[in-house]
């Protein structure tokens, strides 16, 4: 391993510089009604591609002499977010006698709905020292495997693996068709220097928000506010990122959900 070093008799020698390059294009449309006959609502959708060499402080080049392979999606990068929210009043108790309508009407429906596509996941990749360079000062260089179908895009099943490892399904195909796999570590003393990094997608997410209120008003000073909110009102799991070890039973596979859940709470406010 020494051999292959510029200074002959140093291990790794760490070079920290807190630059990169970065590109962000965006279409945004954004779609609001005022509050009007008892309805508001608004809509925003953003279409977008963050490009860059390097996301995060600590980023390690796995060649130093060259980080041009390391071009490719921001770590943060979502190219399909989609957001609405609306506020509607209900219409019941609106004609009825004052008593009445003070305590069964004005009840408000509120939400707020989320969609939007995944994050990249670094890249297919283990800590094995292919290159013969050692691991670094400080931090674990993880090499990229070699990927059979770089030049035709990624192909995504898509499909849950709701039975483990065992499962067949698979969210990223990483088989070909006659079964062989198609990533490949990279030969000895060498860095596979194919764009991959950030090349591969995790699944995406929706996300449900829901509120009824209702002020009960006292006098012009005073009224008293109950609210009633559900975050993830329906209670729908989202799948978690994908096994990204190619030595992995699981490798290419989303065997997981989130944490989400169903979250309910009420609330009595006084104001004066």
């Amino acid at each position: 391993m020494n051999a292959l070093r510029p200074y002959k008799g140093f291990g790794p020698i760490r070079e920290t510089f807190n630059d990169a390059n970065s590109t962000y294009n965006a279409l945004q449309l954004e779609v609001t009604r005022r509050f009007s006959k008892g309805l508001s609502f608004g809509f925003s959708y953003t279409y977008s591609k963050c490009m860059d060499n390097g996301s995060n402080q600590r980023d390690v080049i796995p060649d130093a002499y060259d980080a041009s392979f390391l071009w490719g999606p921001c770590d943060y990068d979502v190219r399909n977010i989609a957001i609405g929210n609306w506020i509607y009043q209900l219409p019941f108790f609106r004609s009825s006698g004052k008593a009445l309508r003070a305590i069964a009407g004005g009840w408000q429906i509120t939400g707020i709905a989320q969609w939007q596509t995944g994050q990249p996941v670094r890249g297919m990749q283990t800590g094995d020292d292919f290159a013969g360079i050692g691991p670094g000062s400080g931090n674990q260089i993880q090499y990229f495997w070699k990927y059979a179908n770089f030049d035709q895009g990624a192909n995504y099943p898509k499909q849950f693996a709701a039975g483990g490892n065992n499962d067949p399904a698979q969210y990223v195909q990483v088989r070909d068709s006659n079964g062989a796999l198609l990533f490949t570590p990279p030969a000895n003393g060498t860095i596979v220097r194919d764009r991959l990094r950030n090349y591969f997608y995790n699944p995406g997410f929706n996300n449900w928000n829901l509120g009824l209120f209702k002020e009960f008003r006292i006098s012009e000073s005073q009224g008293i506010l109950l609210r009633a909110e559900a975050f993830d009102a329906f209670n729908h799991p989202n799948w978690s990122g994908m096994t990204t070890d190619p030595r992995s039973a699981a490798f290419g596979k989303v065997t997981g959900k989130t944490d989400d859940r169903r979250q309910m709470q009420i609330s009595l406010r006084y104001r004066f």
